[in-house]
């Protein structure tokens, strides 16, 4: 089948050029048949076979099914192509106008296949910028069901170049009034997308003419063929290696293990088969040629016959180990290609590309930042936060951050079995955030006197108060004690130990008590006595009442008064100082504000400040003597952890964040001396290990009495390997980090482009350099933004945990894979791609985006393999070294006893899933290798614009692949 297809592609192929000189619109779509007729089902051989066999005794059918067969995979080629079409199922070149600069014209047009392939988001963003282009909301921008008839006699005016005049015979012209077309959506939710991809109906049935004397007559039954196909985008990460320019196969020597391409290659130009000798190449998978051809000697390669087994396409190439997945022609050049390597570029002035990049990794890179340590500065309580090296805190979003369906909240315990006298209702801790949905970026386990009290998850822009005292309850025994003097008091309503005070004011309460009760006896009473016995009457006694006559009993009742009075005034002295101290202290709660910006840059964060604690000297808080903060920030990884990327433990622990092990643990303990008249005498600042914490000089202090992590001293990324853990002075203010997220994080669906199709072309190599320079350069002089002149592949770049999503370089001049690495990961753009020698067999695992491959004749003799990130074989490699591995369950292997629909799966097991599939290198890994071409989807448009301000339509894929799930040929 493949012989016929090329056969006819090649034929063609050299009238396309003499066609075009013409102007014609449709010489395109000759090669579209041939490429579509081969790619997209077998099925048809069986028909081309049936010509030769059968054509005497049912010509008629097996000519009209050969058709239906071929309109619908040039149907589906040109789905797949987003082709626009004409009435007569050609191809509109003019759709949407010259160059297809009218978005009306082209998101309107009712034959523009593309908008099949438009998702939701897509059709958003259209929606939005056509509003501003155009000043209204568009009709409807989706396409759901398209129906075309081409009638027989249109064909004729159209040439014999015409896809249906290619493959039509002059008996089935006859034989035909028309050829209808249906592309619509299945309604089935069997086939509901789960990404990016579209399934489609494709039904072409040929229409019978009505005149039963002629020959038509033979003809006895509609031919139709309907069938289920899937369109996905085809994105870069799909292929093992974007080849730029041509492939040279006899570049790559004679060794039978040689040079092996077990995933899908991308190559912009031609593939030059060797004319002679053995050549030890293979391709596994599709190969996909862009804007070239096969070529033999120079000339366009064309098989020798259209037919026989001995003629097959692999038999006949014996210099090389062939196209194992055969060879798709796309007719269509990636205009990224050219301009991503080589000459000279000039780089837009006033870009601070460096700045952008660096501050969207501190954002998204756990590894980035796992010899961070808290830093802080201040005195007297009052600390300001900040990380070390140029990192900033990130939100934590990994599943288990969350409690109780909120992400900020305070947690008490269930237990006050505190210390004598303090007890319940005596602390209260008030959390304010901007967002309930907001993410938490810290954990702080407040713990009194060694008991852990509560848990405050902080997230950006929000507050909690931590007050050791809650005033509700205090405020309560204030206005329990403060009655007036003749108001019966029930002194065991008033909470001692909740007050924290001794026993003098009950003390006083049960004397003056038991002085009115013995008075009581004598009919002796003071108003006051109401104050702490219930009585009927509240005049006071007048001794001189009594009778001169009677001078003991006056005597007696003086003492008895005075006695009464006295026990009266120590009570009420007692009670005021109480109550008073109550007001003050109710007034001034010690507390401890804990206060996040709006935006975190590594410079000013998170601050701590002490709020009232001269208010300790009360006897209220008495027995607080210990007062401690334990800060675990989700930003950057565990010591103990055996996985810097996540910075997760394993086990039930896994999920706390942060540094957080008990020998080095960043903590501030407050600590409360008083002296014998329980005044504060001092209030001392300490770390956990109990030294003097003082944080007041120009360079800080870390919290941590171990500040390096065991597992790699040098962080990753192209830092310096110098001891950077300190505090950084000249790091992002809160103000600078707003500015540059304003510069960097550009809004394109608020504000269009200019063009609604907007082209980076031209600055295609910008748009690649996404991590050439060292974190924080801030780039004044262009010329210093240029592709890495080297770069040599490391076990420790590529090693678990040292990278974030998958490792990646771009743009290097050259790449070394030196002999003593088997493995070689991640997603690279190398102009030169070398490989030395070696004497054991080499895999590539990702792709690689390369224009030079020279790879040494030892390592080809050993063997050099190249898989994509999907392909079989590269996934076994990815979870035998751990790139791919369950990272919730007490293995890592990737072995699962239930399937992934099981609807049972709780959301660690599921998490496994993901993270034992490819799919996790597409969420953090490098943007661009998303893309389907290597033309921008998102950067500038000429040299005075500013990093990144403009992006293509989003979701709007530009390279698609497509599948037959399922295909009917049948009559009606």
């Amino acid at each position: 089948m493949f012989k016929f297809v090329y056969y006819l592609f090649s034929y063609n192929e050299l009238n396309m050029k003499k066609n075009s000189e013409q102007g014609s619109v449709l010489i395109g779509v000759l090669l579209s048949l041939g490429l579509a007729a081969f790619a997209y089902i077998g099925s048809s051989t069986s028909f081309f076979k049936s010509i030769t066999r059968q054509k005497s005794k049912t010509q008629l059918d097996v000519l009209s099914k050969s058709l239906t067969n071929a309109v619908f995979n040039y149907t589906a080629y040109a789905v797949k192509e987003r082709w626009c079409m004409d009435a007569n199922w050609g191809r509109d070149t003019n759709c949407g106008g010259a160059g297809g600069s009218d978005m009306k014209a082209f998101v309107t047009h009712p034959r523009n296949l593309e908008r099949f392939l438009w998702s939701k988001v897509t059709i958003n963003d259209m929606a939005s910028r056509y509003k501003g282009l155009y000043g209204a909301a568009p009709a409807a921008l989706a396409l759901n069901k398209l129906e075309q008839v081409i009638p027989m006699s249109n064909l004729e005016s159209l040439g014999a170049s015409h896809p249906l005049n290619l493959v039509m015979d002059d008996m089935v012209k006859q034989c035909l009034t028309s050829v209808s077309v249906l592309i619509e959506k299945p309604l089935s939710s069997y086939y509901k997308p789960q990404g990016d991809e579209v399934y489609l109906i494709i039904t072409v049935k040929g229409n019978l003419t009505l005149n039963p004397l002629s020959r038509c007559s033979l003809l006895k039954n509609t031919p139709v063929i309907k069938g289920l196909v899937i369109v996905y985008p085809k994105t870069l990460n799909q292929y093992a290696m974007v080849k730029v320019e041509d492939f040279t196969v006899s570049d790559y020597g004679s060794s039978n293990k040689g040079l092996n391409f077990f995933g899908p290659v991308y190559i912009q130009r031609n593939v030059k088969l060797p004319a002679s000798g053995k050549h030890g190449v293979s391709f596994k998978d599709k190969v996909r040629i862009g804007e070239g051809i096969l070529q033999l000697n120079g000339q366009p390669f064309t098989p020798k016959t259209p037919g026989g087994f001995s003629d097959q396409y692999l038999s006949q190439i014996t210099t090389m180990n062939g196209f194992m997945n055969g060879i798709s022609l796309e007719a269509e050049a990636d205009l990224g290609l050219p301009k991503l390597f080589g000459g000279t570029y000039k780089y837009p002035d006033n870009v601070n590309m460096a700045m952008c990049t660096n501050r969207k990794a501190l954002k998204d890179n756990f590894s980035l930042t796992k010899d961070s340590r808290l830093w802080l500065k201040g005195k007297d309580g009052n600390f300001t936060f900040a990380l070390s090296e140029d990192n900033e805190f990130r939100e934590y979003i990994r599943h288990g951050a969350n409690a109780d369906n909120r992400y900020i909240y305070n947690e008490y315990t269930k237990s006050f079995s505190f210390a004598s006298p303090l007890a319940k209702n005596t602390f209260d801790v008030d959390v304010k955030e901007e967002a309930e949905t907001a993410k938490p970026i810290m954990e702080v386990k407040i713990s009194v006197d060694g008991k852990t009290y509560s848990t405050v998850y902080l997230g950006r822009s929000s507050e909690a108060k931590v007050s050791f005292g809650k005033a509700s309850f205090f405020q309560g025994q204030k206005n329990l004690l403060d009655t007036s003097e003749t108001t019966y008091l029930d002194i065991n309503k008033v909470d001692a130990d909740g007050m924290g005070i001794n026993d003098d004011l009950k003390n006083e309460y049960y004397t003056f008590q038991d002085e009115c009760r013995e008075a009581k006896d004598d009919d002796i009473y003071i108003p006051e006595c109401q104050k702490v016995r219930k009585t009927a009457k509240d005049e006071e006694t007048d001794c001189n009442l009594i009778p001169a006559t009677k001078p003991v009993e006056r005597l007696k009742c003086k003492d008895a008064v005075d006695d009464l009075k006295k026990a009266k005034d120590k009570y009420f002295a007692k009670e005021k100082k109480l109550v008073n101290d109550l007001n003050n202290f109710i007034s001034n709660i010690p507390s401890v504000t804990l206060k996040t910006t709006e935006v975190l840059s590594n410079k000013e964060d998170v601050s701590i400040n002490w709020v009232n604690k001269e208010s300790f000297k009360y006897p209220f808080v008495s027995g607080l003597d210990s007062i401690k903060f334990k800060f675990n920030v989700y930003d950057f990884a565990i010591e103990d952890s055996n996985d810097t990327t996540s910075g997760q433990r394993a086990g039930r622990e896994k999920r706390l964040p942060g540094p957080n092990s008990y020998t080095g643990e960043n903590s501030i303990v407050f600590d409360i001396t008083r002296d014998k008249f329980g005044e504060v005498s001092k209030f001392l600042t300490k770390k956990n290990d109990g030294s003097i914490l003082n944080a007041d000089s120009g360079k800080g202090t870390t919290l941590q009495t171990w500040n390096k992590s065991y597992y790699y001293t040098e962080p990753p990324g192209n830092y310096p390997d110098a001891d950077k853990i300190s505090y950084p002075t000249d790091g992002l203010s809160v103000a600078e980090a707003k500015k540059l997220d304003e510069v960097c994080d550009i809004d394109t669906t608020v504000i269009p482009p200019p063009s609604w199709d907007v082209s980076f072309t031209e600055h295609t190599q910008f748009s690649w350099l996404y991590n050439v320079t060292n974190s924080g350069l801030t780039i004044t002089d262009p010329s210093k933004v240029q592709p890495m002149p080297t770069y040599t592949f490391t076990n420790a770049d590529m090693a678990v945990g040292n990278y974030q999503g998958v490792p990646n370089r771009s743009i290097v001049k050259e790449c070394i894979v030196p002999s003593s690495l088997d493995l070689v990961f991640g997603f690279y753009v190398c102009e030169t791609l070398r490989v030395q020698s070696r004497t054991r067999p080499l895999n590539f695992v990702g792709t690689f985006i390369v224009k030079n491959l020279n790879i040494d004749s030892s390592a080809l003799s050993n063997g050099v393999n190249f898989y994509s990130i999907w392909s079989t074989g590269g996934v076994e490699l990815l979870r035998a070294n751990k790139h791919l591995r369950r990272e919730k369950a007490a293995t890592d292997d990737c072995v699962f006893d239930k399937p992934g629909w099981f609807t049972g799966l709780d959301e660690d097991y599921l998490a496994d899933y993901q993270t034992c599939s490819p799919s996790k290198f597409l969420y953090q890994g490098a943007n661009n290798f998303n893309w389907t071409t290597v033309d921008p989807e998102i950067g500038i448009t000429d040299a005075k614009a500013q990093v990144t301000t403009q992006s293509k339509i989003a979701n709007r894929y530009r390279r698609y692949g497509v599948n037959v799930v399922w295909l009917r040929n049948g009559i009606e």
